[in-house]
């Protein structure tokens, strides 16, 4: 069972996994919360912090944005970031323009579910953050600075995805996932691809 599933890990974690029902889905990152989703979305958070470089494979290229459950410790931290660096001035305009943040665990009145894909965003390269960064830039906390090059949100989202952290594939983690669910999110993401 062990070797099973370190096969699982080990191929979620390379390239996608093409299944008989078409072309593989893309790969997606998880967000601990739906605020920095909508952060990222809104186009104001434009880098997203992680603890190792961003891998080759994934650099310059388009991913799918995933909201994990919101029951880890950094959401509370995280909320409390959003709700400290968001600009209203950003955000008009926006289909964020009326959003507030908010902070605390509460999971009551979301702008965008848990446990799902809620839109797609084009990775450039990744750097460690430097103090001038993290000076001039309230969302680079680091240690690695992932740049957010573009932001497009999957309306309506697509619900009851599993994830995980890092970079992950959507097949291996949700092979039980609706046709149709699968179907929509494949062809969201050749429309992104495209620039349409």
């Amino acid at each position: 069972m062990v070797k099973k599933l370190e096969t699982v890990m080990r191929r979620s974690t390379k390239r996608p996994v093409s299944t008989s029902i078409g072309a593989a889905t893309p790969r997606a990152l998880s967000l601990c919360c739906v605020d920095l989703a909508i952060a990222i979305l809104a186009k104001q958070k434009r880098v997203e912090n992680r603890t190792r470089a961003i891998p080759s494979y994934a650099k310059h290229s388009w991913i799918a944005l995933h909201v994990s459950c919101g029951r880890r410790p950094m959401v509370k931290w995280s909320r409390a970031h959003v709700k400290k660096n968001w600009s209203v001035k950003k955000a008009s305009g926006s289909p964020w323009s009326h959003w507030t943040p908010t902070t605390g665990w509460s999971l009551k009145n979301q702008a965008l579910p848990n446990s799902s894909i809620v839109g797609f965003v084009r990775l450039g390269d990744s750097h460690p953050l430097s103090a001038r960064e993290k000076k001039k830039n309230p969302w680079a906390v680091g240690p690695h600075c992932w740049e957010i090059k573009d932001a497009v949100p999957l309306v309506p989202p697509i619900p009851g995805i599993s994830g995980q952290t890092g970079l992950w594939s959507i097949d291996v983690m949700n092979p039980k996932l609706k046709r149709s669910d699968r179907m929509r999110l494949v062809n969201s993401f050749h429309r992104v691809q495209a620039g349409e």
